[in-house]
């Protein structure tokens, strides 16, 4: 039997013979329908496919071989192929076999017109995808699983239609209850915080025109009793037309509020710290930075678009820029650095820790403390301490202190003289060593009155009439008090 490719046989036979091969050992089921539906001819995938000889295909219409839920929209669009507003049409549909079991089936249909423009027949190519569809429903079945463990809820969006499909986990999750796990999207939309509902949007917006890769934001989402809590939102476009215009977009939808209100106080834990706490990526771009920060740089705000060049002076970006990428190669820093004009320096320490994920650095923390008053402070002491050693070897006295042991600690000139040790010498020593007391005239040593201030914590006079065996050989009468060094806490440094 011939196969009539065209109405008017104007067809070469060479190639009518060349297609009629094709059609006969393709492994893809292949017929041509009449506009009433019956098969004109089949080939012999689709005899094997469905069960029937060809013969028997032939006594059929494809209406009579249709599971009835999948004829409707089979004969819709094939009403719009005759009307001219489809040039073809493919579709999941199923056939019943002849042993009465369904066969899924992909069909491609296209309308052959005889040159007078009326429709003339259809040709369609049907291949079985009932193993294909087994092992996505398997797949999805243990996607199913999968996402009932983590209770994710899952949704999915034809956006030319006004509704959303829902999961149960995904109504449980907002409150919403579905009829057949169908909700309106707008339905959805207004149960979003006003203040994060336009977000929300934006982000799909960007998804959809491919400024972003996936969608992944969170919003927060009104329970039916009033109450809100952080969701989070994630999905892709999984449909587009032939135009490549988003159709269809499948995610799922998170209940992450714990987390959030713990990242919230510990925000406003670390907004109120003294210290400037920040967080950089791999790109150096800042992914938290806390108000200390902001108050130091003078920003009123950052965003993750800018670069760190952007954000830090130049006198603290240029010189560090070494520092921030040893961190990124996952060596910690520490240091300290000086800014501002000479009027009005200020002195930060930094320490840059790298964040490992596995075996990758994927960003660093950077903490920076101000120790501008510790350092003026330490300026002042020196300055104070530089004071006292002028003074302490000007003047005519004997000076010597002592740690809280007893161990001398300092020697001016004149209690050098006295002693005969140097300062470098007696450092160390106890007092009763470098400065042994004795009566006039009497061996025995007297005790030290430093030692007995430190023991009993208060001042002691020397004992009259007491000398000084100087290391020399020299012997000094000496006339003085001892008093322990206490700070105003209470704790004793010395004497």
């Amino acid at each position: 039997m011939g196969i009539p490719w065209v109405v008017d046989d104007t067809i070469e036979p060479h190639r009518a013979q060349l297609l009629e091969a094709v059609f006969r050992y393709s492994p893809v089921g292949m017929a041509l329908v009449s506009t009433e539906g019956r098969f004109m001819t089949v080939n012999p995938a689709l005899s094997r496919m469905l069960g029937f000889t060809a013969e028997q295909l032939q006594q059929l219409t494809f209406q009579q071989i249709t599971h009835p839920d999948d004829m409707d929209a089979d004969l819709q669009m094939l009403s719009e192929l005759a009307s001219g507003a489809r040039e073809h049409y493919s579709m999941i549909k199923r056939y019943v076999h002849h042993d009465r079991h369904h066969v899924h089936v992909q069909l491609d249909v296209a309308l052959v017109r005889a040159h007078s423009g009326l429709p003339a027949f259809y040709i369609a190519q049907v291949q079985d995808v009932t193993g294909q569809l087994a092992e996505r429903r398997d797949l999805m079945e243990r996607l199913r699983l999968a996402l009932d463990a983590t209770e994710d809820g899952i949704w999915d969006w034809h956006l030319q239609q006004r509704f959303m499909t829902v999961s149960d986990p995904w109504q449980t999750l907002t409150g919403i209850a579905g009829t057949a796990g169908r909700i309106s999207w707008r339905q959805w939309l207004r149960q979003v915080h006003p203040t994060d509902r336009r977000l929300v949007l934006e982000h799909l917006r960007e998804h959809f025109t491919g400024i972003i890769s996936r969608v992944n934001t969170r919003y927060r989402h009104r329970h039916p009793g009033g109450t809100w809590r952080w969701l989070s939102l994630r999905g892709r476009v999984t449909g587009r037309d032939a135009r490549g215009r988003p159709m269809r977009v499948t995610g799922t939808v998170s209940d992450i509020d714990e987390q959030v209100r713990t990242e919230q106080d510990l925000n406003v834990l670390l907004n109120h710290l003294p210290a400037m706490i920040s967080y950089w990526d791999t790109e150096l771009r800042p992914r938290f930075v806390n108000r200390t920060f902001l108050e130091w740089f003078g920003h009123d705000q950052v965003h993750a678009t800018q670069h760190a060049s952007e954000l830090l002076e130049a006198q603290i970006f240029e010189p560090n820029l070494g520092r921030m990428k040893a961190a990124l190669s996952g060596a910690h820093q520490t240091f300290e650095q000086q800014t501002g004009p000479e009027d009005r320096v200020r002195y930060t320490r930094v320490h840059l820790v790298p964040d490992w994920r596995g075996d990758e650095v994927i960003g660093f923390f950077a903490l920076g403390i101000d120790i501008t008053d510790l350092r003026e402070a330490e300026r002042a002491l020196f300055a104070q301490k530089e004071l006292a050693d002028v003074t302490l070897r000007s003047i005519g006295d004997s000076v010597i202190t002592t740690d809280p042991h007893g161990l001398v600690t300092f020697l001016n000139p004149v209690a050098q003289r006295m002693t005969g040790w140097t300062l470098d010498g007696a450092l160390g020593q106890p007092i009763e060593t470098v400065m042994p007391l004795t009566l006039e005239g009497r061996s025995d040593p007297l005790p030290n009155p430093l030692r007995l201030a430190l023991t009993e914590r208060r001042v002691f006079d020397m004992v009259p009439g007491t000398v000084l065996q100087s290391r020399t050989g020299q012997v000094f009468s000496v006339e003085d008090s001892a008093a322990p060094i206490v700070t105003e806490t209470g704790e004793q440094l010395g004497g």
